[in-house]
């Protein structure tokens, strides 16, 4: 209300980074520079940075970008310490440690990244061609689109995230990565067993798994996971889960070592495909429980978001029978049960079929949220 006292400049600069960080571009931020003494340098201590294109009218050429980010990142004044992370569409620079790639090429082409400093890197570009990191210190590789090639040399290289449904050892390569890993996550559905063949141990693997109602594929399934990497917890997430036994019998068998293993069950239809006669699920051979050791199993924990209660049923009937001589806890969530009667039954079920030194705990899912039930 006309002339009076600047209530905003008189703000501690922890507010004011928050509010330049909302601006969600360094190029805008840099332009309060110009309001006042008071905000000369207040951009230049921001915990994030994002270069982009579009910030600036006319776009500048691609060659250009790696020098305008250098130029931005010299007039940074964070410490690396500080500098949480750096955003921007494509570019080479020296002083990088989190750096995300998105974007989209209008014409499949080459990416090459060479980086001393940078630890961790999400790389979502469309349209790669072939792909080449080169990062000494690399620890964390997020890789959300596919690519025709890939060189990944990283030797410090610990979780890796992988979100493609392609993966070929022969066009993707890890150079100078060791055997074993702090985390494997795998999104892609029947790429699970090619990629974890290239690991022996991972402290925590995580799997994303699609079962078609295919023969083919499924059997590739099971031919491509005859042998995981021993973990210390497993977690699957299983899409579409007909032939829920079969599947969830051969992951332990395949697993050795594993304490904790957690199953997240999802059917993304709004109905359940039955099986024909010859389907694999069906055979008997792959519903044996023989060779099933789990002597490092404490904790099973499985959370369905469907009624397939008679599948899952049998499978933890089956799971009963195996050798878990530690299996100290089971946990069990549905979020489907209408009626608390139904959850009873299923959870005396569930509770008869385990020794009574083994605790049982059951969940449904009722006002967003999961609730104990007793």
């Amino acid at each position: 209300m006309g002339v009076g006292e600047d209530r905003i400049s008189a703000l501690p600069d922890e507010l004011l980074h928050d509010i330049l960080v909302c601006l969600r571009s360094t190029r805008a931020a840099a332009c309060t520079s110009v309001l006042s003494r008071r905000w000369r340098h207040v951009w230049a201590h921001l915990p994030e940075v994002i270069l982009s294109g579009r910030d600036a009218p006319p776009p500048p050429r691609v060659s250009s970008l790696p020098d305008s980010v250098d130029a931005a990142l010299a007039a940074f004044s964070a410490t690396a310490v500080l500098l949480e992370r750096l955003h921007i569409n494509i570019m080479s620079c020296p002083c990088l440690r989190d750096l995300t790639l998105c974007y989209i090429l209008v014409d499949a082409s080459d990416i090459s990244i060479h980086s001393d400093s940078l630890q961790m890197l999400s790389f979502s570009i469309m349209g790669t061609q072939r792909l080449e990191v080169v990062t000494p210190r690399l620890e964390h590789l997020y890789v959300g689109e596919a690519t025709g090639e890939a060189r990944i040399s990283a030797p410090k290289l610990a979780r890796v995230v992988w979100c493609v449904d392609t993966y070929d050892p022969h066009r993707h390569q890890f150079e100078g990565v060791g055997r074993r890993l702090r985390l494997l996550d795998i999104c892609g559905n029947f790429i699970a067993g090619l990629l974890m063949q290239r690991f022996d141990e991972v402290d925590k693997l995580n799997l994303g798994i699609y079962n078609p109602h295919r023969i083919e594929p499924y059997e590739r399934f099971f031919s491509e996971t005859n042998k995981l990497p021993k973990c210390k917890t497993l977690s699957i997430t299983l899409e579409n889960h007909h032939g829920l036994a079969p599947v969830m019998l051969h992951l332990p068998r395949s697993c050795g070592g594993a304490k904790k293993v957690s199953v997240q069950l999802i059917d993304p239809s709004d109905y359940t495909m039955c099986c024909w006669a010859s389907c694999p699920c069906r055979s008997e051979e792959n519903r044996k429980i023989d060779g099933i050791d789990l002597n490092s199993l404490e904790e099973l924990e499985i959370t369905s978001y469907k009624s397939f209660e008679k599948e899952l049923l049998k499978f933890m009937e089956q799971l009963s029978r195996c050798n878990a001589p530690i299996l100290k806890k089971l946990v069990y969530g549905h979020r489907m049960f209408q009626y608390p009667s139904h959850t009873k039954v299923v959870y005396e079920k569930v509770r008869s079929m385990y020794h009574p030194k083994i605790e049982v705990e059951c969940y449904e899912f009722l006002d967003g949220m999961w609730v104990r039930f007793d």
